[in-house]
């Protein structure tokens, strides 16, 4: 892949236009390319501006939360299994540089590392403005979409504004691989839904219960 390709596929999939390509390749190189320089220090470099990025849009965001409760939200997004999920789904394979003979298919740490290198990358050129650009994408990408995992603390929000109480969710399981979540303000039931995770079915529930909600307020 020429420097004009890899420049254009790199801003088909972040929107951001790079000028130091060699820094944008170093960022995307494994060393099992066997090449002089690959993506590790950036990697160090872009694991920090990830947490900060994070750290900063929660503090921000929910700020009813305390320090343990943010480190979770945290946790979710810059989590491997998040990452590696970020790195298939706008398709950062494409234009990464590994051996493909010793790397049949790639391992969902090099995936995880390669989004923070890019972060490390886009920093230094683009500074933190291009740095949160970046990370609005990853955002938007996330396993959980914005809306669903803020959803428990939009409901917290709405339920406080209008009854002065917090929401009660009674999860329960409902099969084997299934929990049930139902929805209680103010003692009164409001939604109820199912997922494969306790937290999966607390999140449907509490999407459904600002829904009716929003339908009451109309």
């Amino acid at each position: 892949m020429n420097d004009k390709d890899l420049k254009e596929m790199f801003k088909k999939i972040t929107d951001i236009e790079v000028e130091n390509v060699e820094l944008l390749k170093e960022s995307l190189t494994h060393r099992s390319k066997g090449e002089s320089r690959s993506y590790e220090r950036l990697e160090f470099l872009g694991d920090s501006i990830l947490s900060f990025l994070t750290s900063e849009h929660l503090y921000r965001k929910l700020k009813e939360l305390n320090e343990g409760e943010l480190s979770k939200k945290r946790s979710e997004i810059v989590n491997r299994e998040n990452l590696s999920y970020i790195f298939s789904k706008l398709h950062f394979d494409e234009i990464i540089f590994v051996d493909r003979k010793s790397l049949k298919s790639i391992p969902d740490s090099i995936k995880e590392d390669i989004i923070e290198s890019v972060f490390g990358a886009i920093y230094i050129e683009k500074g933190i403005r291009g740095a949160k650009k970046f990370f609005k994408l990853v955002l938007k990408n996330s396993k959980d979409m914005p809306d669903d995992f803020y959803a428990k603390n939009r409901l917290q929000e709405l339920s406080l504004s209008k009854y002065k109480k917090l929401p009660e969710f009674k999860t329960e399981v409902y099969r084997e691989d299934r929990f049930k979540c139902e929805v209680y303000l103010d003692g009164k039931y409001y939604s109820q839904s199912f997922g494969r995770s306790k937290k999966e079915s607390e999140k449907k529930a509490a999407k459904l219960a600002i829904k009716k909600i929003e339908k009451e307020n109309l």
